[in-house]
């Protein structure tokens, strides 16, 4: 009686990001580790204030829609924090949060009398920091998540003055979404370094925001469990 150990070598290198998975149908490589690997949902708001979502940050997947009739006209970008809360800000400058990542419940009103009425979007990075940009391209953040405290400056010259939505994944790459309909990712959630382009030809042209709700992380004690069942399967008896 013999045991073959099969190792399902693609299984476990998707599992664990070693391998390259091809998310376009216009043949684009994207590293796994660095964007198939998260489960965050992207998300995404259109110039007619419609808001929909996509499992798994795969632009490419199907759309779950949430907001339908354009009842965010008003708003200019979202953001989703490590809470799931749902943030917008309003064209005029006005910034909300709504809890438990719903637009239908109550607002919380953080930002009034349009004070940041020269921003287009907002995110918020996995330390909690509120990162804006403006509609001039400028990129800044605000540690632990307040409006109110000091802004730490890093692009000033208007270098993204190109791009109407940014957000980051659960993995700290900064995503930017252009007024041209294009998507970019860069690892490290730095503006500075090589971008991925994720969408390109326009194919999110009219979208003007995007997010990332936060992926769930499974329970030490379901993880176990998931390993041991891996492990009964890859064993096959052979006589």
């Amino acid at each position: 009686m013999k045991y073959t150990l099969i190792t399902l070598a693609a299984l476990s290198g998707a599992a664990f990001g070693q391998t390259d998975l091809l998310v376009s149908d216009y043949g684009t490589h994207i590293p796994f580790a660095t964007f198939a690997q998260t489960t965050d949902n992207l998300w995404r708001l259109t110039d007619a204030g419609n808001l929909s979502y996509q499992a798994g940050s795969n632009p490419f997947g199907s759309s779950t829609e949430v907001l339908t009739s354009g009842q965010w006209s008003d708003v200019a970008g979202i953001a989703l924090d490590s809470n799931n809360n749902l943030w917008r800000i309003t064209d005029a400058g006005n910034l909300y949060s709504q809890a438990g990542a719903s637009p239908f419940g109550p607002s919380t009103e953080v930002l009034g009398s349009g004070q940041w009425n020269d921003v287009t979007d907002i995110a918020f990075d996995p330390n909690g920091n509120l990162w804006r940009l403006t509609d001039s391209g400028n990129l800044s953040y605000q540690a632990g998540g307040s409006p109110f405290g000091s802004s730490t400056e890093v692009l000033t010259s208007g270098q993204w003055n190109d791009v109407t939505g940014i957000a980051f994944d659960s993995n700290n790459n900064l995503w930017r979404l252009t007024d041209a309909g294009n998507l970019y990712y860069q690892a490290g959630a730095d503006p500075f370094g090589p971008s991925i382009e994720v969408l390109g030809s326009g194919q999110w042209a009219g979208a003007t925001g995007i997010g990332f709700s936060p992926a769930p992380v499974p329970e030490p004690s379901s993880t176990a469990l998931l390993g041991l069942g891996s492990l009964a399967l890859i064993l096959r008896r052979r006589k």
